[in-house]
């Protein structure tokens, strides 16, 4: 019985194999059709063995009868009797049939590599993917849009690109650390052979060139197409193999991803040094699953801590919202928070520098009624905006400074005017809401908001004639400069220089700003 059972198994692996195959257009010259022989041969001539093809008959029968739980029985009580020689292969057999029957997984898989377009295609193809997604994914952390793939990253250069305030980031799609950059060296070299060293070519690597001190940072990505059960230990001894040699110890960052198939559960682990900088991760990818991806942003978040730029927003809000104002606003928020970032990095004295300049331009009693936040958000814009390359994108200095007088409008206007009433807060989410519920609240208010906002302008007294003015430039500045910055599109030098002028230079509307909400209120209340 146990050899009918062996033959039966066989039979059944054959009609599924051709089953699968008839169900499947696949190509004359494709590796699964040669697969498919490979096994089909194997199956027929184990059932031709001469032990096994008497059975055939009996497995065909138990077949047509259904009667496998019967067989099942039969075999299991010789395997209890000890009379079946090489007992253990049967044993096995009886529980995957069993299991097979049941419906449960028979087999656990274990480590696969994929072969359907050969290990080398199949393997370049994650690799590829995974950078492409990753790139997806910092660009999607910063609220940007994802960068042009460079023309040269198959050869020197690197694949994506991303010139932000705090630095430059890049990509690298197998590329050794030493060709990334000289600062990267390999300590281990071969004996008796010059100055060969012991390479290594990771499949991505992270390169960042902090703006503020040049300070150089790396992180090493390594796509893996095989399946685990657990994490990759192998792998990522590999990971810390690279930052040994390479000398990256200081702050070491590194990645695995590895392939899965299922579509629920997406493995994440996470190292770390205590009490040092560094991380290492080892996740899971579905390409077939998309909510797998979620895996890439604790990697994305590690690339952008490179530049030690924090996590932009935590909600997703502005990212993939289908709400056109919070896209927008999602965006302001991010640009601001690159720029907070910014700030707690910068030297003391560099700064100070910047703020004494901004300082000059508005003059002391104007910069004194500055909440000390706007004050720093108006020298890291200067920073910023003066220290980007030309090509660069100028939407945060932009966002920066426009920023300034939203602040202003908000404290001096909406949040007297709103109290904890988080309806009608969140009426003006924009600043285009701010200043066209502001503008209806002085020529004819048609509902709670604009009564709102024009009692507290009756109680500041403000002259309409001048807050009319200053409110059709506050309208020219929102459209000119901060919606195309909020709406991804490429902010340019020229642009910034404009905005600059408009806000702090000869235009001086943040003065006129603070100069009738702020100092002319002063005198307002003191009279």
């Amino acid at each position: 019985p146990e050899n009918v059972l062996a033959v039966y198994a066989a039979l059944w692996l054959l009609r599924e194999l051709r089953e699968s195959f008839t169900a499947c257009n696949i190509p004359i010259d494709g590796p699964e059709r040669r697969e498919f022989s490979s096994q089909r041969q194997a199956l027929g001539k184990l059932v031709e063995l001469p032990s096994l093809v008497g059975c055939l008959p009996a497995a065909r029968q138990v077949s047509r009868g259904r009667t496998e739980r019967n067989l099942i029985r039969q075999v299991s009580v010789r395997l209890r009797r000890r009379e079946v020689s090489n007992a253990s292969p049967y044993s096995d057999l009886v529980s995957w049939v069993r299991q097979s029957l049941d419906g449960d997984a028979a087999t656990n898989p274990g480590e696969i590599d994929w072969a359907f377009y050969g290990d080398r295609f199949d393997t370049k193809l994650f690799e590829l993917w995974c950078l492409q997604e990753i790139a997806e994914e910092v660009s999607r952390q910063l609220a940007v849009d994802p960068p042009v793939l460079n023309g040269d990253w198959r050869s020197t250069g690197a694949a994506y690109t991303w010139d932000r305030p705090a630095g430059v980031l890049k990509l690298y799609f197998q590329h050794s650390l030493a060709t990334v950059s000289p600062r990267f060296r390999a300590r281990w070299h071969k004996t008796g052979d010059g100055d060969r060293t012991l390479g290594g070519v990771p499949d991505i690597v992270a390169h960042a060139i902090r703006r503020v001190n040049n300070e150089e940072y790396v992180a090493i990505l390594d796509p893996k197409l095989r399946q685990r059960s657990g994490p990759p230990t192998e792998e990522l001894y590999k990971i810390l193999g690279y930052f040994d040699n390479f000398s990256v110890t200081s702050a070491p960052f590194g990645a695995i991803i590895y392939h899965t198939t299922s579509q629920e559960s997406h493995p994440q682990y996470h190292y770390e040094i205590p009490e040092n900088l560094g991380d290492l991760y080892a996740v899971a990818l579905n390409p077939a699953a998309r909510s797998s991806l979620a895996g890439l942003a604790p990697i994305a978040r590690m690339l952008l801590q490179l530049l030690d730029i924090s996590p932009l927003f935590d909600d997703g809000i502005g990212s993939d919202s289908a709400d056109p104002e919070a896209v927008e606003e999602g965006q302001v928020r991010a640009r601001l928070a690159e720029l907070q970032a910014l700030a707690l990095s910068l030297p003391t004295n560099v700064l100070d520098a910047s703020r004494r300049r901004v300082q000059a331009m508005i003059e002391d009693e104007r910069w004194l009624v500055l909440s000390s936040d706007v004050r720093t958000m108006l020298a890291t814009s200067e920073y910023v905006g003066f220290s980007l390359d030309v090509t660069a994108d100028f939407s945060g200095p932009v966002i920066g400074i426009c920023a300034s007088v939203e602040v202003l409008l908000h404290e001096r206007i909406i949040d007297p005017a709103f109290g904890d009433n988080v309806a009608l807060h969140d009426s003006c989410r924009t600043l285009g809401q701010v200043i066209y519920a502001t503008r209806s609240a002085m020529e004819s208010p048609s509902n709670e908001v604009q009564r709102a906002i024009g009692r507290q302008l009756d109680r500041m007294q403000v002259n309409p004639q001048l807050l009319g003015g200053l409110l059709a430039e506050l309208m020219e500045m929102n459209t000119e400069y901060r919606i195309p910055a909020a709406h991804r599109e490429l902010v340019t030098d020229s642009r910034w220089r404009s905005a600059w002028n408009m806000l702090i230079g000869p235009e001086k509307l943040l003065a006129a700003t603070i100069d009738l909400l702020v100092i002319d209120q002063g005198a307002v209340e003191e009279g």
